[in-house]
């Protein structure tokens, strides 16, 4: 497509540089590298020209810093896109020391720094970005405002991988002045909602929830609604983990807030994020245990834990490791980390009971790992069936053994023998968790709407597991204007 034509009605019109400008204001990249596939040479040829800003613009503050950050976004594009610095180079009047423009190498730089964090060199990348910021301080120019917060919120976000927090606050809060006085909307978001993180993290629950409402405020709809729901809760007391909805467009509410039309799955929503080489330990780790390498995976898993004292995945990980390693001791161990940080992540109460139950020898592994398999799947009805009866008479003492049972009779079309089942794991049921998700399948088997209703409040009072309870509230809700829910919590 040829470029966009000038509306000769209007001397200062370039429908060419309004459609980048539009795109860059709205931090639409999609579109931005569309029109700039489309139209390269043409940008580059008239770029020089787009410096001098028109006439009608240049006594309106809010406008001139519209219009240079569409400069920089789109020049930023194609020096890390297309690796075309001259664009840059142009906004500081040409080369700096050696011939190298400034805003060229600053761009090199944090590329750099972003490939240390990747590597997890946390240090240097530190170290590198406090050099850079000295190097740079003599810089001048409208290039200043948008590489100044991204060095800045970068080295925040360095910081805080780091394990060291007052430093990461003092960065951040000058990213995010930084994109204030520049004007920079996508900035403020960004760097705003590092402020609010680090915050939680820190259990300053008080200033996050001052963050929560400040994002509210730049928000509509489903985001605005999400803040100020996170607002209230931290003001409140945030838990250490909850369950909360999320639908495929990414968007997430409290189960409370919850709208009913379409289809929802539950999160796991914790009072804390993850560090970054906790997530990159725990992918080793996952990496390690689906080629069969289980002791690789659980030094990655461990790996994990010591990075991040907090996250509960890679304990949670590293006990099921130990499971199928026959270490049930240890796996109970790391199930009773992942419950004192998360109390309800996925089924660590009920893993637990198995590994304690493993430890005394009343639980042969190839029981427990059967019921690991089959616990929230049934593949295979009839053989999954005969598979859990045979465990079950066995050890008749296990619940979960029942319960899934009774899902297998339920799938087959024998209710009667299915909610038989059922009674007996509730009987047996071992802890809250256990018993939540019975009480589920209770309700759900029960044909009477009373007596559904009745059976769903009940699992929803019980709560003990987050999932189970969660979808007997949107049930419930439901239940009144014919939508449904159903899930468990993303990984």
């Amino acid at each position: 497509m040829s470029a966009p034509q000038n509306d000769p009605g209007n001397e200062h019109a370039d429908p060419l540089r309004d459609s980048l400008f539009a795109a860059a204001g709205r931090r639409d990249g999609d579109e931005l590298a569309r029109i700039i596939d489309e139209n390269e040479e043409a940008i580059v040829a008239a770029f020089a020209g787009w410096q001098k800003v028109p006439a009608p613009i240049q006594d309106d503050p809010e406008s001139m810093q519209a219009y240079a950050q569409g400069l920089l976004v789109v020049a930023g594009f194609f020096a890390q896109v297309r690796k075309r610095p001259e664009l840059l180079e142009r906004l500081t009047g040409g080369g700096g020391e050696g011939g190298e423009n400034p805003l060229t190498v600053w761009q090199d730089q944090l590329e750099a720094a972003q490939k240390l964090r990747e590597q997890l060199e946390f240090a240097e990348g530190i170290s590198a970005l406090s050099d850079l910021l000295v190097d740079m301080r003599d810089v001048k120019g409208s290039g200043v405002d948008h590489f100044l917060p991204r060095t800045l919120g970068m080295l925040g976000d360095l910081h805080f991988q780091n394990g060291q927090l007052a430093p990461a606050f003092d960065a951040t809060r000058g990213a995010l002045e930084a994109c204030e006085r520049a004007g920079d909307e996508a900035g403020i978001l960004t760097y705003l909602s590092n402020l609010y993180e680090l915050h939680r993290y820190e259990g300053e629950t008080e200033r996050a929830a001052e963050c929560a409402e400040r994002l509210a405020a730049r928000f509509e709809g489903a985001d605005r609604r999400w803040y100020e729901a996170q607002a209230r809760i931290l003001r409140a007391g945030e838990p250490l983990l909850r369950v909360v909805s999320e639908r495929a467009d990414g968007c997430r509410a409290e189960v409370a807030d919850t709208e009913l039309a379409g289809h929802v799955r539950f999160v796991f929503q914790r009072n804390r994020i993850s560090r970054f080489a906790a997530n990159v330990w725990g992918e080793r780790g996952e990496n390690h245990g689906r080629k069969g390498e289980l002791e690789e995976a659980l030094a990655a898993f461990r790996e994990a834990a010591d990075a991040d004292d907090y996250t509960p995945e890679p304990r949670y990980q590293a006990a099921a490791t130990c499971l199928f390693l026959g270490r049930f001791g240890d796996a109970a161990e790391w199930y009773r980390e992942v419950e004192e940080r998360a109390p309800g992540w996925f089924h660590c109460r009920a893993n637990l009971w198995l590994a304690d139950e493993a430890t005394r020898g009343a639980l042969s592994q190839e029981t427990l790992l059967l019921i690991l398999e089959l616990s929230d799947r049934i593949a295979d009805p009839e053989r999954d069936l005969a598979r859990a009866e045979a465990a079950r008479d066995a050890t008749p003492q296990v619940a979960l053994l029942h319960l899934i049972a009774a899902r297998a009779l339920l799938a087959l079309e024998r209710p009667d023998e299915g909610r038989a089942a059922l009674e007996v794991a509730l009987e047996r049921a071992e802890d809250d968790d256990v018993r939540t998700r019975t009480l589920l399948e209770r309700a759900n088997a029960t044909e009477d709407a009373a007596r559904r209703e009745e059976r769903l409040r009940e699992t929803a009072a019980v709560g003990g597991n987050l999932v189970a309870a969660a979808t007997a509230e949107l049930l419930l809700r439901g239940d009144a204007d014919g939508s449904s829910a159903e899930g468990e919590p993303a990984g």
